[in-house]
């Protein structure tokens, strides 16, 4: 089971945009993300932001969320942001998980995949490494749309499985002393 965080946001910044600069504009007083400052580098452009005035403990309130989207919605598309996605919480352990833009499928024998992901609900697609899978990008943009994507799929006879792309955070509960 997946909560939403209502003090946080992830933001993947293309390339040429991902600057000190540019995340210092963003979450200047007037910027898109006034009141949020980075908190995580993940690297290759995603970063998790927080909010002070937004509080953790709000993940299940009904007004809290509105004010997070209404933040990842100031946010400039297109040239400098690829995507912002809310941050889940996984109920059980306690670590954080973000959707990305891009949901993992596994196509049935026989089915072509440029057929399949000629789908206008997709963005484009890949071969997952290393996999039998493909990694195809939602063209509705990352998180809820991701998490949606993923069960519409789940009755298409066409596939074997689907699910979304995560980005989550892990924790060692052993530690090997040989």
């Amino acid at each position: 089971e997946l909560y939403r965080r209502a003090d946080q946001l992830v933001v993947r910044m293309h390339p040429r945009f991902d600057t000190q600069a540019e995340i210092k504009a963003l979450t200047a007083p007037a910027g898109p993300l006034a009141g949020f400052k980075a908190v995580r580098d993940f690297g290759n452009g995603l970063r998790m932001f927080a909010s002070d005035g937004l509080s953790s403990k709000a993940m299940a309130s009904k007004s809290a969320y509105p004010r997070l989207r209404e933040a990842m919605s100031r946010l400039p598309s297109g040239a400098k942001v690829a995507y912002a996605a809310p941050v889940f919480v996984n109920a059980k352990l306690g670590t954080y998980a973000v959707a990305t833009d891009e949901v993992l499928v596994r196509l049935q024998p026989g089915v072509k995949p440029e057929d399949f992901f000629a789908d206008p609900r997709f963005a484009g697609f890949e071969r997952a490494p290393a996999s039998d899978a493909y990694l195809a990008r939602v063209a509705l943009g990352a998180g809820e749309p991701v998490l949606a994507m993923a069960a519409a799929l789940q009755g298409d006879k066409r596939i074997v499985w689907a699910e979304p792309n995560f980005y989550q955070e892990r924790q060692r509960f052993f530690t090997p002393n040989d």
